[in-house]
């Protein structure tokens, strides 16, 4: 962190801690994910830079971790002191995870490598305007724009993923009335994918 990227010239503190240890009150991490190391808490937080920066983690040095699974989070008290997800910038050759920081905040290395959650939807679901919402969850990374509706083994193209309320909305104007197979295929943005059939 230069000078030139903050708005004042306040005094920047760095304090390292293990993440959701005793040292800060902070909420357990997401679910889907496991703290690699350390966590940092660069002070006084919420400051906003003057110009982005870069914050570079090196990854531990595990077989079992994947460096394409690792992310970097930011923890948030203005969203109930959740980790959220900030970025994944991987440097294969010096074994490190970057991402791009905008404000002081308290920052961890994660491990996200658990697919999102699909869960089929009751009986009651179809609606009057025959419409299925299929729930979709991930506490990771978050859901990635691409995924896979499939009907009877031929490509549904009438859905879409509502991010607000964390649904597939699946119209069913095309679909008849009888018992079909349906297939749904949803990745987070490191990869992972959620796969569910009924």
């Amino acid at each position: 962190i230069t000078p030139k990227m903050l708005y004042s010239d306040d005094e920047v503190t760095l304090v390292g801690y293990f993440a959701g240890g005793p040292k800060r009150p902070a909420a357990a991490p997401p679910e889907s994910t496991m703290p690699l190391d350390m966590a940092y808490s660069f002070a006084p937080g919420g400051t906003p830079f003057a110009s982005a920066a870069t914050l570079t983690f090196k990854a531990p040095r595990s077989g079992a971790l994947a460096l394409e699974k690792m992310a970097v989070y930011r923890l948030s008290g203005s969203y109930r002191g959740k980790w959220i997800f900030v970025g994944s910038i991987a440097d294969t050759q010096n074994r490190t995870i970057s991402a791009r920081i905008d404000r002081l905040a308290d920052y961890a290395l994660f491990d996200d490598s658990v697919a999102p959650r699909i869960t089929p939807p009751p009986d009651e679901i179809f609606s009057r305007n025959e419409e299925a919402r299929i729930v979709v969850t991930d506490r990771g990374c978050g859901i990635a724009d691409t995924g896979q509706v499939v009907v009877d083994g031929k490509p549904h193209g009438e859905w879409y993923y509502d991010a607000d309320r964390g649904w597939i909305r699946m119209n069913l104007r095309k679909v008849n009335r009888f018992p079909h197979r349906v297939e749904f295929t949803m990745p987070d943005r490191l990869g992972n994918t959620g796969r569910r059939e009924w």
